[in-house]
């Protein structure tokens, strides 16, 4: 037996969509189902017809084509239904990431959101999570594993499902519970036995777009964070950072306060196969007065910070780089932030931590 914690879950993106989530927030337990014709383990509830795949349009279609078959996986409670469609494939721009396990949730015909995250068995384990949609967790396990259920606190117990498909390279695993709860989610073989868990710690419902208080960061055309020309915008919610598209389509925030480490938070803007630029934006300490992108050749990309929220002692920052350029570089990038003097205050490399 194995324990894998997960956690603290916060929405939000790593390079682009990685499970931001739009989806309205279900409370109660809900049943989860698997499509007829594709192999599984589901529970109670007759799955309704499906709303077609996500095609060539679609943003992460776009970012991981699929390697796989798309399946789409049935949830709901109280009445409302959603489809989850999974598939695997590699990120076009980060292939070194390895496989990754992606998802997109539709509800009343509206597309709610998902994302991509890589996923990887340990050797001895027989589960690993990858992220989730609203109060969708996701991840994938080995075949050995035959039933998941996510224990609740109060001794309640929530049942999940079990889905494969063409060239997937594990099992999918998928259960529904109120996101904001604490859950240890159970993994057994076909003899009953517990094989494996996962701790998730719980996270606070996504925070409304506030109706004041926000800073616009940068502006952009169609096609770059969005279908249709718009502004990201800053605001500060409870000693955190978050950014908010125009059409709400992407946001993000910060996973600590930002008056703690790191000394600059930093996100990377949507990358659409057909963008000719990609945005870098984020926050920064009171005393951070540039923020540089420097590439392997030699080009460097900065922005000066500026003055952000009254008393936050918190700066924001933009800049655009050619997406040609970044395509050579994934991986070798090195981000620094100067102090008014010119010293360095801060530096991430690829992979590291503020």
């Amino acid at each position: 037996m194995n324990n894998t914690p997960v956690g603290p879950y916060v929405p939000g993106r790593r390079r682009f969509r990685r499970y931001l989530s739009r989806t309205n927030r279900v409370s109660a337990p809900a049943s989860l189902s698997a499509v007829p014709g594709v192999s599984g383990t589901w529970g109670t509830g007759q799955p309704r017809a499906p709303p077609p795949p996500p095609g060539r349009g679609n943003y992460l279609i776009q970012q991981v084509p699929p390697t796989s078959a798309i399946v789409p996986v049935k949830t709901g409670s109280g009445g409302q239904t959603f489809w989850t469609f999974v598939w695997f494939g590699y990120d076009i721009h980060y292939r070194s990431e390895g496989i990754q396990l992606c998802s997109d949730t539709y509800s009343g015909g509206t597309d709610n959101g998902g994302g991509c995250g890589s996923v990887h068995i340990p050797a001895g384990q027989v589960q690993a999570g990858a992220g989730g949609d609203g109060d969708i967790r996701l991840g994938v396990s080995v075949p050995a594993v035959t039933s998941v259920a996510a224990q609740l606190a109060g001794g309640r117990s929530v049942r999940g499902v079990l889905v494969s498909g063409r060239g997937f390279p594990y099992r999918v695993w998928a259960v529904q519970y109120p996101a904001a709860n604490d859950a240890t989610v159970v993994f057994r073989d076909a003899a009953g036995h517990q094989v494996g868990h996962l701790f998730i710690q719980g996270n606070p419902p996504w925070p409304h777009r506030p109706n004041t208080g926000g800073i616009v960061v940068f502006r952009y055309p169609a096609g770059s964070e969005g279908p249709k020309p718009g502004a990201m915008t800053g605001y500060l919610i409870g000693g955190k950072v978050a950014f908010y598209s125009s059409d709400n389509s992407d946001m993000s925030m910060s996973a600590d306060r930002a008056a703690g480490p790191p000394a600059v938070g930093v996100l990377q803007g949507a990358w659409p196969p057909k963008a000719t630029d990609v945005w870098f934006y984020g926050y920064a300490h009171e005393n951070v007065a540039r923020v540089v992108l420097r590439l392997p050749d030699g080009r460097q990309y900065s922005a000066l910070t500026f003055a952000a929220w009254p008393r936050s002692g918190l700066r924001l920052w933009a800049f655009v780089v050619p997406a040609s350029y970044l395509k050579s570089a994934l991986g070798e990038e090195v981000f620094t932030g100067y102090d008014a003097a010119g010293r360095v205050v801060w530096q991430q490399r690829p992979g590291a931590g503020g």
